[in-house]
Order: structure tokens, then C-alpha cells, then sequence
């Protein structure tokens, strides 16, 4: 099986999750809903040991979403992401995910291909047991980053099934894209991967997305 068929596509996008980075989770939800009309579901249990909260807008029917990324007050000064939300000025895009229906062929089958992949080697579990996944980067993430514009690779052993009312829908995915101070490596990766997401050249890496909302198309 191949590396791109292996990789899960809805409605034609890799994208499985996107995360928008907010200083403060109320402050973050309201400033979505300002912007697009739709009012994210925050879930309601801790961040725990990951030290973040979060909040799901749906693209489209689902399960791809747009997550609402708030560090916990409850976390420790220490941890690099709460850092790096806490310094935000206004809301960004911080990492993406594309998803894979067995990360541990998916890992072989890209080291085969010459492709630097690292698998974390043990799955994370949600404290109330809702979700559970394994996933895994190319290369080596620096956490001090400010943003991700390379995907990280997931494999759900256990999706989240839980009730998400109908205000958190409306949003539907346009266009995903990512911007590199150094395109030409990050396009060849994507291309060898056949993800059709474009690589633009700016000042610093981050992932872009476009999406229509009921207050219009919006760009984050």
C-alpha cells in the first residue's frame, strides 16, 4: 500500500484537525464566533497532563474540525505550548493533523521511502476514556516554535463520540495551506505525499486556513 493511500481524505482534504491557538478559552470562543457566526463547543473535562483546554468548531458535517486551543490555568509555567499560547496576542493557527488508518505501517512505510518520521511509541487516552489515539512527526518537532507547518500524523484508536450541539456547526473547509520561510523543501515533502496543500513562502512556518462561514468566507 502506498504512503498516499494510506493517508484518510474527507470531502477531497487530508485535513483531519486544525489547532487555533487562544490566550484564554472564553476570549478565543467569542473572538471565533465574532468572526464566523459560529459558537464553539468547549469540552468540558481538564487538560490534564497536556496543560491545555479545548473547544471543537465543525467543517462541514464532520468529524474534521477546527480546535479551539487555550492553555489550562491550571498548568505549569514550564510547558513550551502554554508558553507559546499564553505570549499570543490574538488568536493563530498553531499545528494541523492529517489521519492515517494505521500509523505503525504508515511509520515502516515512510522510513522505506527515505522520509524522517518519528513515532511516538505510546498511545495517548483521554482521563475520561472518550478518546484514545498514537501519532507521530517528520522530523523532530521544536516545541519552541511558534507554529507547525508540517503536519503531524494521527491514527484514532478511539474517536471522540460525544454530543456536539448544533451551534458549533456551520463552517465549511475552503482551502488549507501553509506558509515556510524555506517552501521548496516542505512543498517536495508534501508533494511526495501527494497531499495537494500548497507551500507559500513567508517570514515564518505556520498552517493557513480558509473556510465559509455564515458571516462570509474567512481567512485564519
Amino acid at each position: 500500500m502506498s504512503l498516499t493511500t494510506q493517508i484518510i481524505r474527507r470531502g477531497g482534504s487530508v485535513l483531519d484537525h486544525i489547532g487555533l491557538g487562544v490566550r484564554e478559552m472564553t476570549e478565543g470562543c467569542d473572538w471565533f464566533q465574532r468572526r464566523t457566526g459560529v459558537q464553539p463547543w468547549v469540552i468540558p473535562e481538564e487538560g490534564g497532563d497536556v496543560g491545555v483546554r479545548s473547544g471543537i468548531a465543525l467543517l462541514g458535517e464532520g468529524p474534521h474540525s477546527i480546535e479551539i486551543v487555550a492553555p489550562d490555568p491550571a498548568a505549569s509555567e514550564e510547558n513550551p505550548l502554554v508558553q507559546r499560547l499564553r505570549a499570543l496576542t490574538e488568536p493563530r493557527l498553531q499545528f494541523w493533523y492529517i489521519a492515517v488508518e494505521d500509523i505503525v505501517r504508515f511509520d515502516a512505510d515512510v522510513r522505506a521511502s527515505g522520509l524522517p518520521f518519528l513515532l511516538t511509541p505510546q498511545s495517548h487516552r483521554s482521563g475520561d476514556g472518550a478518546y484514545e489515539y498514537k501519532r507521530g512527526f517528520f522530523g523532530v518537532p521544536d516545541m519552541r516554535q511558534k507554529a507547525f507547518a508540517v503536519p503531524f500524523v494521527i491514527q484514532w484508536i478511539t474517536r471522540p463520540d460525544r454530543p456536539i450541539p448544533e451551534s458549533a456547526g456551520g463552517c465549511d473547509l475552503k482551502e488549507v495551506w501553509v506558509e515556510h520561510n524555506e517552501p521548496e523543501e516542505t512543498q517536495a515533502l508534501f508533494d511526495a505525499l501527494e497531499l495537494g496543500v500548497a507551500v507559500r513562502r513567508s517570514a515564518a512556518p505556520r498552517p493557513r486556513l480558509t473556510i465559509n462561514t455564515p458571516r462570509g468566507e474567512v481567512t485564519l
